[in-house]
Protein backbone atom coordinates (compact mmCIF):
# COMPACT_ATOMS: atom_id res chain seq x y z
CA UNK A 1 0.00 0.00 0.00
CA UNK A 2 1.08 3.64 -0.30
CA UNK A 3 3.21 5.31 2.58
CA UNK A 4 1.38 8.02 4.26
CA UNK A 5 3.40 10.59 1.94
CA UNK A 6 2.82 8.45 -1.12
CA UNK A 7 -0.87 8.86 -0.88
CA UNK A 8 -1.04 12.34 0.13
CA UNK A 9 1.02 13.02 -3.47
CA UNK A 10 -1.68 10.67 -4.98
CA UNK A 11 -4.20 12.47 -3.80
CA UNK A 12 -2.93 15.95 -4.45
CA UNK A 13 -2.42 14.43 -8.64
CA UNK A 14 -6.45 13.75 -8.01
CA UNK A 15 -7.56 16.99 -7.06
CA UNK A 16 -5.55 18.89 -9.31
CA UNK A 17 -5.97 16.77 -12.82
CA UNK A 18 -9.31 15.55 -11.74
CA UNK A 19 -10.91 18.61 -10.03
CA UNK A 20 -14.87 17.52 -10.22
CA UNK A 21 -16.09 14.43 -12.07
CA UNK A 22 -18.19 16.34 -14.66
CA UNK A 23 -15.23 19.06 -15.34
CA UNK A 24 -13.51 19.78 -18.65
CA UNK A 25 -10.89 20.90 -17.26
CA UNK A 26 -7.72 18.61 -16.84
CA UNK A 27 -3.95 19.60 -16.37
CA UNK A 28 -2.22 17.26 -19.17
CA UNK A 29 0.99 18.66 -18.61
CA UNK A 30 0.81 16.53 -14.89
CA UNK A 31 0.58 13.13 -17.02
CA UNK A 32 4.04 12.73 -17.36
CA UNK A 33 4.89 13.51 -13.77
CA UNK A 34 2.23 11.27 -12.62
CA UNK A 35 4.08 8.38 -14.90
CA UNK A 36 7.58 9.20 -13.36
CA UNK A 37 6.12 9.27 -9.71
CA UNK A 38 3.99 6.17 -10.31
CA UNK A 39 6.69 3.82 -11.92
CA UNK A 40 9.10 4.84 -8.97
CA UNK A 41 6.36 4.01 -6.36
CA UNK A 42 5.51 0.58 -7.93
CA UNK A 43 9.41 -0.20 -8.45
CA UNK A 44 10.07 0.55 -4.52
CA UNK A 45 6.92 -1.89 -3.15
CA UNK A 46 5.05 -3.77 -5.85
CA UNK A 47 2.34 -3.84 -3.37
CA UNK A 48 1.76 0.11 -4.47
CA UNK A 49 0.64 -1.12 -8.00
CA UNK A 50 -2.68 -1.67 -7.44
CA UNK A 51 -3.73 2.20 -6.20
CA UNK A 52 -1.65 3.78 -9.15
CA UNK A 53 -3.35 2.00 -11.66
CA UNK A 54 -5.97 2.92 -10.03
CA UNK A 55 -5.28 6.62 -10.72
CA UNK A 56 -4.46 5.98 -13.82
CA UNK A 57 -8.17 3.97 -14.79
CA UNK A 58 -9.38 7.19 -13.52
CA UNK A 59 -7.68 9.64 -15.95
CA UNK A 60 -8.40 7.43 -18.63
CA UNK A 61 -12.33 7.40 -17.94
CA UNK A 62 -11.73 11.33 -17.36
CA UNK A 63 -9.82 11.84 -20.74
CA UNK A 64 -12.71 9.59 -22.70
CA UNK A 65 -15.65 11.55 -21.51
CA UNK A 66 -13.53 15.07 -22.67
CA UNK A 67 -13.63 13.74 -25.64
CA UNK A 68 -16.82 13.15 -25.88
CA UNK A 69 -17.84 16.19 -24.97
CA UNK A 70 -14.58 17.73 -26.91
CA UNK A 71 -16.10 16.04 -30.70
CA UNK A 72 -15.57 19.66 -32.02
CA UNK A 73 -12.03 20.16 -31.42
CA UNK A 74 -10.02 17.76 -33.03
CA UNK A 75 -6.79 18.19 -31.63
CA UNK A 76 -8.68 18.73 -28.29
CA UNK A 77 -9.55 15.37 -28.98
CA UNK A 78 -6.04 14.06 -30.23
CA UNK A 79 -4.19 15.75 -27.44
CA UNK A 80 -6.62 13.26 -25.14
CA UNK A 81 -6.55 10.17 -27.23
CA UNK A 82 -2.64 10.65 -26.66
CA UNK A 83 -2.83 10.57 -23.02
CA UNK A 84 -5.05 7.31 -23.18
CA UNK A 85 -2.03 5.59 -25.00
CA UNK A 86 0.52 6.86 -22.60
CA UNK A 87 -1.41 6.06 -19.97
CA UNK A 88 -2.10 2.45 -21.45
CA UNK A 89 1.43 2.02 -21.87
CA UNK A 90 2.24 2.61 -18.42
CA UNK A 91 0.08 0.47 -17.29
CA UNK A 92 1.36 -2.06 -19.64
CA UNK A 93 5.17 -1.68 -18.50
CA UNK A 94 3.35 -2.60 -14.86
CA UNK A 95 1.41 -6.03 -15.90
CA UNK A 96 -1.81 -4.76 -16.79
CA UNK A 97 -3.05 -7.24 -19.12
CA UNK A 98 -6.04 -5.24 -20.78
CA UNK A 99 -3.72 -2.39 -21.09
CA UNK A 100 -1.04 -4.74 -22.47
CA UNK A 101 -3.09 -6.37 -25.19
CA UNK A 102 -4.55 -2.93 -26.53
CA UNK A 103 -1.36 -1.75 -26.43
CA UNK A 104 0.90 -4.05 -28.59
CA UNK A 105 -1.52 -3.75 -31.43
CA UNK A 106 -1.99 -0.18 -31.37
CA UNK A 107 -0.35 0.11 -34.71
CA UNK A 108 -2.38 -2.33 -36.33
CA UNK A 109 -5.23 -1.95 -38.81
CA UNK A 110 -8.26 -2.30 -37.15
CA UNK A 111 -9.58 -5.12 -39.18
CA UNK A 112 -5.92 -7.09 -38.62
CA UNK A 113 -6.28 -6.42 -34.76
CA UNK A 114 -7.00 -9.92 -32.46
CA UNK A 115 -7.67 -8.39 -29.09
CA UNK A 116 -9.74 -5.37 -29.61
CA UNK A 117 -12.62 -7.02 -31.82
CA UNK A 118 -12.92 -9.20 -28.96
CA UNK A 119 -12.00 -7.56 -26.01
CA UNK A 120 -15.83 -7.24 -24.70
CA UNK A 121 -16.46 -10.58 -25.23
CA UNK A 122 -13.44 -11.65 -23.44
CA UNK A 123 -14.86 -9.48 -20.70
CA UNK A 124 -18.25 -10.67 -20.56
CA UNK A 125 -16.99 -14.61 -20.31
CA UNK A 126 -14.08 -13.54 -17.66
CA UNK A 127 -11.26 -14.63 -19.69
CA UNK A 128 -8.94 -11.51 -19.31
CA UNK A 129 -10.30 -11.26 -15.70
CA UNK A 130 -9.00 -15.23 -15.02
CA UNK A 131 -5.60 -14.32 -16.78
CA UNK A 132 -4.66 -10.95 -14.98
CA UNK A 133 -5.82 -12.87 -11.68
CA UNK A 134 -2.78 -15.95 -12.74
CA UNK A 135 -0.84 -12.68 -13.01
CA UNK A 136 -1.29 -11.57 -10.03
CA UNK A 137 -0.68 -15.23 -8.61
CA UNK A 138 -3.89 -15.16 -7.30
CA UNK A 139 -4.40 -18.60 -9.40
CA UNK A 140 -2.53 -21.71 -9.19
CA UNK A 141 -4.42 -23.17 -12.47
CA UNK A 142 -6.75 -22.01 -15.27
CA UNK A 143 -8.44 -24.25 -17.89
CA UNK A 144 -10.33 -22.20 -20.69
CA UNK A 145 -12.40 -24.16 -23.21
CA UNK A 146 -14.20 -22.30 -25.88
CA UNK A 147 -15.35 -23.44 -29.45
CA UNK A 148 -13.17 -23.90 -32.16
CA UNK A 149 -11.68 -20.65 -33.63
CA UNK A 150 -12.90 -18.26 -30.65
CA UNK A 151 -9.39 -17.23 -29.98
CA UNK A 152 -8.56 -19.40 -27.40
CA UNK A 153 -4.94 -20.36 -28.20
CA UNK A 154 -4.26 -16.96 -29.73
CA UNK A 155 -4.77 -15.17 -26.57
CA UNK A 156 -2.54 -17.87 -24.62
CA UNK A 157 0.52 -16.74 -27.15
CA UNK A 158 -0.27 -12.43 -26.61
CA UNK A 159 -0.54 -13.60 -23.19
CA UNK A 160 2.69 -15.26 -23.04
CA UNK A 161 4.51 -12.81 -24.58
CA UNK A 162 3.80 -10.48 -22.05
CA UNK A 163 5.00 -12.80 -18.95
CA UNK A 164 8.22 -12.60 -20.94
CA UNK A 165 8.39 -9.25 -20.58
CA UNK A 166 7.03 -8.45 -17.21
CA UNK A 167 9.71 -11.83 -15.83
CA UNK A 168 12.19 -12.09 -17.74
CA UNK A 169 14.51 -13.56 -15.24
CA UNK A 170 12.05 -16.51 -15.62
CA UNK A 171 11.23 -19.50 -18.20
CA UNK A 172 8.17 -20.67 -19.32
CA UNK A 173 7.04 -23.76 -21.53
CA UNK A 174 4.59 -24.36 -24.41
CA UNK A 175 3.11 -28.46 -24.43
CA UNK A 176 1.07 -29.90 -26.65
CA UNK A 177 -0.03 -32.90 -29.10
CA UNK A 178 1.86 -32.21 -31.98
CA UNK A 179 4.58 -30.39 -33.58
CA UNK A 180 2.47 -28.41 -35.78
CA UNK A 181 0.55 -27.13 -33.05
CA UNK A 182 3.98 -25.90 -30.82
CA UNK A 183 5.94 -24.73 -34.17
CA UNK A 184 2.83 -22.38 -34.87
CA UNK A 185 2.88 -21.51 -31.46
CA UNK A 186 6.61 -20.60 -31.44
CA UNK A 187 6.30 -18.71 -34.72
CA UNK A 188 3.61 -16.45 -33.85
CA UNK A 189 5.06 -15.39 -30.41
CA UNK A 190 8.43 -14.94 -32.01
CA UNK A 191 6.44 -12.70 -34.59
CA UNK A 192 4.77 -10.73 -31.79
CA UNK A 193 8.54 -10.01 -30.07
CA UNK A 194 10.33 -9.13 -33.17
CA UNK A 195 7.87 -7.52 -35.67
CA UNK A 196 8.03 -3.87 -34.64
CA UNK A 197 5.89 -2.84 -37.69
CA UNK A 198 2.97 -4.84 -36.38
CA UNK A 199 3.35 -4.98 -32.86
CA UNK A 200 4.49 -2.69 -29.95
CA UNK A 201 6.42 -5.24 -27.54
CA UNK A 202 9.43 -3.40 -28.21
CA UNK A 203 8.17 0.28 -27.07
CA UNK A 204 6.32 -1.60 -24.33
CA UNK A 205 9.94 -3.27 -23.11
CA UNK A 206 12.41 -1.57 -24.35
CA UNK A 207 15.60 -2.76 -22.21
CA UNK A 208 14.96 -6.33 -23.27
CA UNK A 209 16.48 -7.80 -26.72
CA UNK A 210 16.33 -11.52 -27.29
CA UNK A 211 19.74 -13.22 -27.41
CA UNK A 212 19.36 -16.90 -27.82
CA UNK A 213 16.83 -18.53 -30.71
CA UNK A 214 16.76 -21.87 -31.75
CA UNK A 215 13.91 -22.38 -34.74
CA UNK A 216 14.74 -26.40 -34.78
CA UNK A 217 14.05 -26.68 -30.98
CA UNK A 218 11.37 -23.93 -31.00
CA UNK A 219 12.49 -21.94 -28.02
CA UNK A 220 14.07 -18.13 -27.43
CA UNK A 221 15.37 -16.48 -24.49
CA UNK A 222 14.97 -12.50 -23.85
CA UNK A 223 17.04 -10.56 -20.96
CA UNK A 224 20.23 -12.27 -19.46
CA UNK A 225 20.89 -15.77 -20.18
CA UNK A 226 18.98 -18.45 -18.47
CA UNK A 227 19.73 -22.50 -18.01
CA UNK A 228 16.11 -22.50 -19.50
CA UNK A 229 14.59 -19.99 -22.21
CA UNK A 230 11.85 -17.33 -21.45
CA UNK A 231 9.53 -19.75 -23.89
CA UNK A 232 10.22 -23.65 -24.75
CA UNK A 233 7.73 -25.38 -26.63
CA UNK A 234 7.65 -29.08 -26.53
CA UNK A 235 4.97 -32.40 -27.35
CA UNK A 236 3.63 -35.58 -25.93
CA UNK A 237 6.32 -38.10 -26.46
CA UNK A 238 9.55 -36.02 -26.23
CA UNK A 239 12.43 -36.73 -24.16
CA UNK A 240 11.58 -33.31 -22.16
CA UNK A 241 13.58 -34.69 -18.83
CA UNK A 242 16.41 -32.31 -18.07
CA UNK A 243 15.84 -30.40 -21.89
CA UNK A 244 12.68 -27.96 -20.68
CA UNK A 245 11.13 -26.49 -17.55
CA UNK A 246 8.71 -24.21 -16.97
CA UNK A 247 9.61 -21.82 -13.73
CA UNK A 248 6.39 -18.89 -14.70
CA UNK A 249 3.76 -21.00 -16.78
CA UNK A 250 3.44 -24.17 -18.05
CA UNK A 251 0.34 -24.37 -20.53
CA UNK A 252 -0.98 -26.96 -22.09
CA UNK A 253 -2.99 -27.12 -24.95
CA UNK A 254 -5.11 -29.91 -25.76
CA UNK A 255 -3.42 -32.96 -25.62
CA UNK A 256 -5.90 -34.73 -27.30
CA UNK A 257 -4.65 -34.94 -31.48
CA UNK A 258 -7.89 -36.43 -32.59
CA UNK A 259 -11.92 -37.68 -31.78
CA UNK A 260 -10.57 -41.16 -31.76
CA UNK A 261 -8.44 -40.31 -28.75
CA UNK A 262 -11.17 -38.85 -26.95
CA UNK A 263 -13.67 -41.56 -27.30
CA UNK A 264 -11.28 -43.96 -25.74
CA UNK A 265 -10.75 -44.35 -21.71
CA UNK A 266 -7.50 -46.03 -21.96
CA UNK A 267 -6.30 -43.45 -24.55
CA UNK A 268 -7.61 -40.64 -22.14
CA UNK A 269 -5.89 -42.55 -18.97
CA UNK A 270 -2.34 -42.61 -21.42
CA UNK A 271 -2.51 -38.72 -21.72
CA UNK A 272 -3.34 -38.12 -18.10
CA UNK A 273 -0.49 -40.01 -17.77
CA UNK A 274 1.80 -38.28 -19.99
CA UNK A 275 0.29 -35.23 -18.19
CA UNK A 276 0.91 -36.20 -15.17
CA UNK A 277 4.44 -37.61 -15.53
CA UNK A 278 5.72 -35.95 -18.06
CA UNK A 279 4.10 -32.13 -18.64
CA UNK A 280 3.55 -31.15 -14.89
CA UNK A 281 7.04 -32.52 -14.09
CA UNK A 282 8.71 -29.65 -15.46
CA UNK A 283 7.21 -27.25 -13.47
CA UNK A 284 9.29 -25.98 -10.98
CA UNK A 285 9.48 -22.13 -9.01
CA UNK A 286 9.87 -18.85 -9.79
CA UNK A 287 12.64 -16.35 -9.05
CA UNK A 288 10.68 -15.28 -6.57
CA UNK A 289 10.38 -18.64 -5.36
CA UNK A 290 6.27 -19.01 -6.10
CA UNK A 291 5.37 -22.05 -7.42
CA UNK A 292 4.25 -22.25 -11.51
CA UNK A 293 1.12 -21.77 -12.68
CA UNK A 294 -0.77 -23.54 -15.41
CA UNK A 295 -2.87 -22.67 -17.94
CA UNK A 296 -4.71 -25.77 -19.74
CA UNK A 297 -6.68 -25.11 -23.25
CA UNK A 298 -8.81 -27.25 -24.28
CA UNK A 299 -11.82 -28.87 -25.81
CA UNK A 300 -13.91 -30.67 -23.26
CA UNK A 301 -14.40 -33.94 -25.16
CA UNK A 302 -14.80 -36.30 -21.90
CA UNK A 303 -15.10 -35.79 -18.33
CA UNK A 304 -12.66 -37.90 -18.15
CA UNK A 305 -9.69 -35.90 -19.93
CA UNK A 306 -7.21 -33.79 -18.34
CA UNK A 307 -9.33 -30.94 -17.34
CA UNK A 308 -12.06 -33.12 -15.95
CA UNK A 309 -9.97 -34.89 -13.81
CA UNK A 310 -8.18 -31.79 -12.73
CA UNK A 311 -11.45 -29.99 -11.89
CA UNK A 312 -12.49 -33.00 -9.10
CA UNK A 313 -8.73 -33.33 -7.94
CA UNK A 314 -9.21 -29.09 -6.97
CA UNK A 315 -12.90 -28.90 -6.53
CA UNK A 316 -13.37 -25.80 -4.48
CA UNK A 317 -10.09 -24.95 -4.89
CA UNK A 318 -9.88 -21.16 -4.79
CA UNK A 319 -6.66 -21.13 -6.80
CA UNK A 320 -8.33 -22.92 -9.66
CA UNK A 321 -10.85 -21.76 -11.87
CA UNK A 322 -11.92 -23.47 -14.93
CA UNK A 323 -13.63 -21.50 -17.62
CA UNK A 324 -16.17 -23.47 -20.31
CA UNK A 325 -18.34 -20.81 -22.06
CA UNK A 326 -20.58 -22.51 -24.58
CA UNK A 327 -21.51 -21.28 -28.29
CA UNK A 328 -24.83 -19.41 -27.27
CA UNK A 329 -25.75 -17.59 -24.21
CA UNK A 330 -28.32 -19.75 -22.88
CA UNK A 331 -29.72 -17.33 -20.84
CA UNK A 332 -30.18 -14.74 -24.06
CA UNK A 333 -30.05 -16.99 -26.94
CA UNK A 334 -27.31 -14.62 -28.16
CA UNK A 335 -24.05 -15.41 -29.35
CA UNK A 336 -21.10 -14.95 -26.88
CA UNK A 337 -18.93 -14.90 -29.70
CA UNK A 338 -20.36 -11.99 -32.11
CA UNK A 339 -16.88 -10.43 -32.52
CA UNK A 340 -16.81 -7.03 -34.41
CA UNK A 341 -14.63 -8.49 -36.84
CA UNK A 342 -14.60 -12.41 -37.88
CA UNK A 343 -16.90 -13.18 -34.98
CA UNK A 344 -19.68 -16.22 -34.87
CA UNK A 345 -23.28 -15.10 -35.17
CA UNK A 346 -26.44 -17.44 -33.96
CA UNK A 347 -27.02 -18.29 -37.42
CA UNK A 348 -23.29 -19.97 -37.89
CA UNK A 349 -23.68 -22.08 -35.13
CA UNK A 350 -26.99 -23.70 -35.93
CA UNK A 351 -25.75 -24.34 -39.44
CA UNK A 352 -22.72 -26.10 -37.44
CA UNK A 353 -24.72 -27.86 -35.15
CA UNK A 354 -27.09 -29.22 -38.54
CA UNK A 355 -24.39 -31.29 -39.76
CA UNK A 356 -22.75 -32.67 -36.54
CA UNK A 357 -24.24 -35.33 -34.19
CA UNK A 358 -25.79 -33.67 -31.25
CA UNK A 359 -22.72 -35.21 -28.88
CA UNK A 360 -19.92 -34.40 -30.83
CA UNK A 361 -21.57 -30.54 -31.07
CA UNK A 362 -22.63 -30.16 -27.37
CA UNK A 363 -18.42 -31.29 -26.62
CA UNK A 364 -17.26 -29.18 -29.00
CA UNK A 365 -19.32 -26.13 -29.46
CA UNK A 366 -20.96 -25.53 -25.73
CA UNK A 367 -17.92 -27.55 -24.32
CA UNK A 368 -20.32 -29.90 -22.40
CA UNK A 369 -18.51 -32.78 -22.35
CA UNK A 370 -20.94 -35.88 -21.84
CA UNK A 371 -19.55 -39.87 -22.02
CA UNK A 372 -20.75 -41.95 -25.07
CA UNK A 373 -20.29 -45.28 -23.56
CA UNK A 374 -23.33 -45.98 -21.54
CA UNK A 375 -25.85 -43.89 -23.26
CA UNK A 376 -29.37 -44.64 -24.31
CA UNK A 377 -30.44 -44.90 -27.98
CA UNK A 378 -33.06 -41.90 -28.23
CA UNK A 379 -36.16 -43.38 -27.66
CA UNK A 380 -37.54 -42.26 -31.49
CA UNK A 381 -34.31 -44.38 -32.70
CA UNK A 382 -35.51 -47.46 -31.25
CA UNK A 383 -37.73 -50.18 -33.77
CA UNK A 384 -39.49 -53.02 -31.36
CA UNK A 385 -41.35 -55.77 -32.20
CA UNK A 386 -44.36 -58.22 -31.01
CA UNK A 387 -43.24 -61.32 -32.67
CA UNK A 388 -40.38 -62.86 -34.34
CA UNK A 389 -41.08 -63.75 -38.25
CA UNK A 390 -42.51 -66.76 -38.93
CA UNK A 391 -39.27 -68.71 -40.52
CA UNK A 392 -36.05 -69.62 -39.10
CA UNK A 393 -33.31 -66.70 -38.53
CA UNK A 394 -30.09 -66.41 -40.98
CA UNK A 395 -27.77 -66.71 -37.68
CA UNK A 396 -28.34 -66.37 -34.58
CA UNK A 397 -25.63 -63.61 -33.35
CA UNK A 398 -23.97 -62.74 -29.90
CA UNK A 399 -21.50 -60.14 -29.97
CA UNK A 400 -19.73 -59.64 -26.10
CA UNK A 401 -18.06 -56.58 -24.58
CA UNK A 402 -16.03 -57.97 -21.91
CA UNK A 403 -15.62 -56.20 -18.37
CA UNK A 404 -12.20 -55.01 -17.18
CA UNK A 405 -11.94 -53.27 -14.25
CA UNK A 406 -14.10 -50.60 -12.19
CA UNK A 407 -17.42 -49.97 -12.70
CA UNK A 408 -18.27 -51.41 -16.22
CA UNK A 409 -20.29 -53.82 -17.13
CA UNK A 410 -20.12 -57.11 -19.18
CA UNK A 411 -22.44 -56.86 -22.18
CA UNK A 412 -23.76 -59.69 -24.91
CA UNK A 413 -26.54 -59.32 -26.71
CA UNK A 414 -28.20 -62.35 -28.59
CA UNK A 415 -29.14 -61.45 -32.15
CA UNK A 416 -31.72 -62.95 -34.60
CA UNK A 417 -30.64 -61.57 -38.23
CA UNK A 418 -33.88 -61.76 -40.90
CA UNK A 419 -32.27 -60.29 -43.87
CA UNK A 420 -31.03 -57.12 -42.84
CA UNK A 421 -32.36 -57.02 -39.78
CA UNK A 422 -32.08 -57.95 -36.31
CA UNK A 423 -34.00 -58.86 -33.43
CA UNK A 424 -32.37 -58.73 -30.03
CA UNK A 425 -34.30 -61.76 -28.28
CA UNK A 426 -31.39 -61.71 -25.21
CA UNK A 427 -29.22 -60.34 -23.13
CA UNK A 428 -26.10 -60.84 -20.61
CA UNK A 429 -25.54 -57.88 -18.56
CA UNK A 430 -23.32 -58.76 -15.82
CA UNK A 431 -20.64 -56.19 -13.61
CA UNK A 432 -19.07 -59.14 -12.08
CA UNK A 433 -15.42 -58.70 -11.99
CA UNK A 434 -14.47 -62.46 -11.99
CA UNK A 435 -13.59 -63.61 -15.74
CA UNK A 436 -14.81 -67.43 -14.52
CA UNK A 437 -18.74 -66.23 -13.35
CA UNK A 438 -18.73 -64.11 -16.74
CA UNK A 439 -17.53 -67.36 -18.63
CA UNK A 440 -20.28 -68.99 -17.08
CA UNK A 441 -22.32 -67.09 -17.32
CA UNK A 442 -21.82 -66.82 -21.77
CA UNK A 443 -21.53 -70.57 -21.67
CA UNK A 444 -25.20 -70.71 -19.94
CA UNK A 445 -26.52 -68.56 -22.82
CA UNK A 446 -24.97 -70.49 -25.44
CA UNK A 447 -26.27 -73.64 -24.73
CA UNK A 448 -29.74 -72.27 -24.21
CA UNK A 449 -29.42 -70.62 -27.75
CA UNK A 450 -27.49 -74.12 -28.84
CA UNK A 451 -24.29 -71.85 -30.26
CA UNK A 452 -20.63 -71.84 -29.76
CA UNK A 453 -18.49 -69.47 -27.94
Amino acid sequence: MLSPKEKLFAEAFHKKMLIEPDAMELDLSLIGSFILWGGQVIKDNYENRKPVLTISNNLKKKCTYMISKSKDDQQRCFDLMDVIWRLRLFEAQNRQLDSYLLYLERNREPKDKFYQPKRKQFFKIGLVQALQQALDDELDILTISLPPGTGKSTISRFFLTGVIGWFPDDYNLFFSHSDGITRKYYDDALRIVTDGSEYTWHDIFPHLEINHQNAKAQEFNVGKPKMYNSLQCSTRGSNNAGIVRASKFLLVDDLIAKIEEALNKQTLDKLWDVYSTDARQRKTVDSKQNPCKEIHIATRWSVHDIIGRLQTLYEGNPRCKFIAVPDIDPKTGKSNFDYDFNGFTEEFFHDQELAMDEISYRCLYRNDPIEREGLLYHEDELRRYISLPDAEPDAVIGVCDTKAKGIDYMVLPVMYKYGDDYYMVDCVCDDNSDWSAEREAIQHHCRAWDATM
